[in-house]
């Protein structure tokens, strides 16, 4: 059994819509950068 090498994001919505988490994410990010 080979070890995990690498991880990859989907981010152009063909798997599912990611606009919600992206969206999501940079609130979250934007209200720690500001604390």
């Amino acid at each position: 059994m080979s070890s995990l090498r690498l991880i990859t994001f989907d981010l152009d919505d063909t798997l599912w819509d990611v606009a919600p988490v992206m969206n999501n994410a940079e609130a979250l990010l934007r209200e720690w950068l500001a604390s």
